[in-house]
């Protein structure tokens, strides 16, 4: 009898959930975002409106032009450590996957990707990068950008142009 209520309830909780995912698709598919997660250089209020944190905005600008002015990402890091800037974080060190994330987000432009991450597992809340398994929604002029669009354009074509190819392994060569 306990198995079976265990298992009712584990279906109540997956059906809630796939409930909710697809009224928050729905959303998505209509340009509203229902999340409301503060990110460096925003602020989100109670009514989901997002606004220009100015100092931290002024950063996000300065991590774009360094990259643009040809500095990697660790001349970067030491760039904001010596001018005592505190990381996303709060923190004294800024990460170099903190660095990569800012400059691939198309949040700073006033855009938002919804669904880039999925939920793989409702029980233990793991989530995955999507690849297509779920419908991702692009939402342009989301809200107000912090970087011009053409400034984030040339960065991802930085960021392309500077990724190492993999080296081969001479093991598995014929």
């Amino acid at each position: 009898l306990l198995s079976l209520m265990a298992a009712s309830a584990q279906d109540q909780v997956l059906a809630l959930a796939n409930n909710i995912s697809w009224g928050l698709q729905n959303l998505a598919k209509r340009g509203i975002i229902t999340r409301r997660t503060d990110m460096y250089g925003y602020t989100i209020d109670e009514d989901r409106s997002w606004y220009i944190v100015e100092d931290e905005a002024k950063v996000v600008r300065e991590i774009f032009q360094l990259y643009m002015g040809g500095s990697e990402i660790s001349d970067i890091i030491l760039f904001l450590n010596r001018k005592g800037i505190k990381s996303p974080k709060g923190i004294d060190y800024w990460d170099p996957n903190t660095i990569r994330a800012m400059l691939r987000n198309e949040k700073y432009i006033g855009d938002y990707e919804y669904q880039r991450k999925y939920t793989v597992d409702t029980m233990t809340g793991k989530r995955r990068m999507n690849r297509g398994q779920v419908p991702k929604y692009y939402i342009e002029g989301h809200h107000i950008p912090i970087i011009e669009k053409h400034i984030y354009e040339s960065v991802q074509k930085l960021i392309k142009e500077n990724r190492r190819e993999p080296v081969p392994d001479a093991r598995k060569a014929g």
